[in-house]
């Protein structure tokens, strides 16, 4: 009767696997829901991060272009008529020579100064040597230009185009107009352009710490939710073991007939009450013999 269990102590023992069960799972519940509100906050910052600098990047490109075109002189561009002509003219050669050193000190690929004569757009000097590949003489018309050049024209103000294709590559230009000192007129239009693909490195190149700080919390919340679900799972297994063995244990110790285990030294480890009844000896006496005595 010394081996029975309460059973009061059983329904306590039976109830505290669920309590455990259900520790566990809020807990990777709780992980999992940090997890999801990470991924949304992050992936917020991120964005934040990539727009806070696309509009610096673009505000710094309009102000340079802006400042460049203030030290053009205007009478200099009013001197030229868009044509072979202006090779040889004092005032072509110095707007040429201000763009190449433009160009030089920005790091841009190109500069050009631009005005619309006769409906056309043309591209009245660039920064690039005579003789070159992307050389464009005076009067090049730019007939593939994108429409936010008239705009800047339209507009009066600085503007940063989105990426366009043309003869040349993939380019974002910066345009500033060159305006009448008196009248505040846009007369012309100074273009800086930079290599689309540059312009994105640029960008997730300023992003990438952002990124690979989300990642590494992500990371970190995702080792601590496989964590828990492993802890759970452990748990929940040990908890069946034991209610294995305390049910084996009651069946053994309560059972009306003899049952007796046997180590493998050929001696007998565990008897319950009712095979010391059948032999008339207690546990310790039958773990001392052999099984052949």
């Amino acid at each position: 009767m010394k081996a029975r269990v309460p059973t009061g102590r059983r329904k306590e023992d039976a109830a505290m696997p669920k309590q455990g069960g259900r520790t566990s799972s809020a807990l990777s519940f709780a992980i999992l829901a940090l997890m999801l509100l990470t991924t949304a906050a992050g992936s917020y910052y991120v964005y934040s991060v990539w727009r806070g600098q696309t509009n610096t990047m673009r505000s710094e490109a309009i102000g340079l272009a802006e400042s460049a075109a203030s030290f053009i002189n205007l009478s200099d561009i009013l001197a030229l008529e868009g044509g072979p002509s202006d090779l040889h003219k004092p005032e072509y050669i110095r707007i040429k020579s201000a763009l190449m050193q433009l160009k030089e000190r920005t790091g841009a690929t190109f500069a050009y100064i631009l005005d619309i004569r006769g409906g056309r757009l043309l591209i009245l000097a660039d920064s690039e040597p005579e003789g070159s590949d992307d050389y464009s003489p005076p009067g090049d018309e730019y007939s593939e230009a994108d429409p936010a050049f008239f705009e800047a024209f339209e507009r009066n103000e600085g503007i940063l185009t989105d990426t366009a294709t043309d003869r040349w590559w993939s380019w974002r230009s910066a345009l500033a107009p060159v305006r009448d000192g008196s009248s505040g007129i846009c007369e012309a239009l100074l273009a800086i352009d930079y290599p689309a693909d540059y312009w994105t490195a640029s960008v997730n190149r300023s992003v990438l710490p952002s990124v690979l700080t989300v990642i590494s919390t992500m990371l970190l919340l995702l080792a601590l939710y496989s964590l828990a679900l492993r802890t759970s799972t452990l748990r929940s297994t040990s908890e069946r073991l034991q209610q294995s063995e305390g049910l084996f244990r009651t069946l053994f110790m309560e059972a009306p007939l003899g049952i007796a285990a046997m180590d493998d030294d050929d001696r007998l480890s565990m008897v319950n009450p009712a095979f010391e009844k059948i032999t008339g000896r207690v546990a310790e006496e039958l773990r001392s013999i052999e099984w052949g005595e």
